[in-house]
């Protein structure tokens, strides 16, 4: 994960490892996020758009165990 806001991150991963449309569920720090869908994909970066947000005190807690940017 390259970064986190309340609506959605930042992941990379390998060449063609996503694609626009398909469902994610993800895992940080012990930390289930909330279900996403991948919103966009450039090289082997890729947006993910959460159906819902996640309570900022979350976000606080997985950026102050992983090396994320906070993105308000």
């Amino acid at each position: 994960m390259k970064d986190i806001s309340q609506a959605g991150c930042k992941i990379r991963g390998t060449l063609g490892f996503a694609q626009v449309g398909d469902r994610v569920t993800m895992k940080v720090a012990g930390i289930n996020t909330p279900l996403g869908k991948i919103a966009w994909v450039e090289d082997r970066v890729a947006g993910v758009e959460f159906d819902g947000e996640m309570h900022p005190a979350i976000i606080d807690y997985i950026c102050s165990q992983n090396s994320v940017n906070f993105s308000a």
